[in-house]
């Protein structure tokens, strides 16, 4: 198989869903070639073939260089199931006289293509518009990575049939590896909030600096750990100045994921960014309950969030400033309640679990692609 996906790897959401994806189903006894166009060349085992196929961004279009789209085009065709992830919407039209199934994986809103000539992609003299959009109705199935990305499926584009929930997951190397480090490292008795997130506009990361404004009312001691990178890095420095809140708030930019563990195990409690992603998954296998804000923009990209009983919702800075507040208060509840988080992702949420309902989906799509079954 062809597994295309704009990142593999690092420390995006998207990368490590690639990568992840990518070794459990190589366990399971899969042969799966890589494309992605942004590779992190420390994750990448000695047998695994990635191919650059060295995309452009423009606006919110991919373009692919032409010299390497003939060898990617050339690896597709020759694939049983294709499966693309963010950023290859474009494929869609050259994959559709291939006959290769493709599936397609959502982790979010579906970005949409003005059509004006700034904003478009000439692939081989085709001119591709909304290009995730045809991607969707191109596929012969779809993942929505939980439900909110299927309700949103539903309702803006109408797929219900073809649309199946398998979410994100955690590997299970790096379960352990939290695990671990949560049984040697206690946490921090000084009321340590820690958030992990990319620093850009659509993760509102300037929330996390008003939330610790407004617990400073309650918890006079508190400390905000920000882990991420991104654009909005040097505001959110100003703002931290501006706020007064340069004891409380630590922004410590990139940091290598092998030391991930060890930021987790030593909080007190969780904060995550709306989309609620990977970041849930590793807070609750160290042993953390989490918080986080409820946005209607934006969509968890794991599936049965409220499932988690050491996950709450606020709605705002104020309501979870007394969340936090009555959660931090109970400090025997507070390690409860992050064992059961971290038994919930090892039952539900690791790849070992999550790979096998994927080869399903693959396995119906051949069998649909030769007349055998109907996809429902």
């Amino acid at each position: 198989m062809a597994l295309l996906s704009d990142r593999y790897g690092g420390d995006s959401g998207i990368g490590q869903h690639t990568s992840g994806l990518y070794n459990a189903l190589s366990k399971l006894g899969l042969k799966i070639d890589v494309y992605s166009n942004v590779v992190q060349p420390e994750v990448i085992p000695k047998h695994v073939l990635v191919h650059r196929v060295g995309l452009s961004h423009k606006g919110e279009v991919f373009a692919c260089f032409s010299s390497d789209f003939h060898m990617l085009l050339k690896g597709i065709t020759r694939a049983d199931i294709l499966h693309t992830m963010a950023g290859f919407g474009w494929i869609t039209t050259r994959t559709a006289k291939s006959l290769v199934p493709l599936v397609n994986t959502v982790h979010g809103r579906v970005r949409w293509t003005p059509h004006s000539s700034s904003m478009r992609a000439k692939l081989g003299g085709i001119v591709i518009r909304s290009l995730e959009e045809r991607n969707l109705f191109s596929s012969r199935a779809v993942i929505a990575v939980s439900e909110h990305v299927r309700d949103y499926l539903a309702q803006q584009y109408g797929l219900v049939n073809k649309v199946k929930i398998v979410s994100n997951g955690i590997d299970e190397n790096d379960f352990m590896r939290f695990v671990e480090t949560s049984d040697h490292i206690p946490p921090n008795r000084n009321c340590i909030l820690l958030s992990v997130t990319r620093l850009s506009k659509e993760r509102k990361p300037w929330r996390l600096l008003f939330l610790t404004k407004e617990l400073l009312k309650y918890l006079p001691n508190v400390q905000l750990v920000v882990i991420g990178k991104g654009p909005l890095l040097p505001l959110l420095s100003d703002m931290r100045e501006s706020m007064h809140l340069g004891n409380h708030v630590l922004l410590l930019g990139s940091v290598n994921h092998n030391e991930l563990p060890r930021y987790y195990s030593a909080c007190s409690l969780y904060v995550a960014t709306p989309t609620a992603g990977i970041t849930v998954l590793e807070a609750s296998a160290a042993g953390k309950a989490f918080v986080y804000f409820e946005d209607n923009l934006l969509l968890p990209s794991i599936s049965c969030l409220e499932s988690f009983s050491g996950g709450f919702a606020a709605s705002d800075e104020t309501d979870m400033a007394r969340l936090v507040t009555k959660l931090l208060s109970d400090e025997s509840r507070l390690r409860m309640l992050g064992r059961e988080n971290q038994q919930h992702v090892r039952r539900k949420y690791l790849w070992s679990f999550l790979a096998r309902q994927i080869l399903d989906l693959y396995s119906v799509c051949l069998d649909q692609q030769y007349g055998l079954v109907r996809l429902d």
